[in-house]
């Protein structure tokens, strides 16, 4: 199905655009996982990945330093708590 979304958006709009299907069971277990699920859902976010990236890229993350927020890579999801407002990130 992605490749399939992937390759009709190239062919009609003439750029390529990486497309993520989750079924809702997917979805549904995501929920489920969220480390975060005692704060305020107002500052967590879901990041989908189209794959689990490798241990050794997940290792690298630990190397920076976060503070305040928090996250945490689970499979093909990243969840981000953002404790100030994610405009301002860096």
């Amino acid at each position: 199905m992605e490749n399939k979304l992937e390759k009709s958006i190239a062919d009609k709009y003439g750029f390529d655009v990486p497309v993520i299907v989750r079924t809702a069971k997917e979805l549904e277990e995501s929920v489920l996982n969220n480390p975060f699920s005692d704060r305020d859902i107002l500052h967590l976010h879901l990041t989908l990945l189209k794959s689990k990236p490798a241990d050794d890229g997940i290792a690298l993350t630990k190397n920076y330093d976060h503070a305040p927020d928090l996250f945490t890579v689970d499979n093909k999801y990243i969840f981000i708590f953002f404790l100030g407002n994610v405009m301002n990130q860096n």
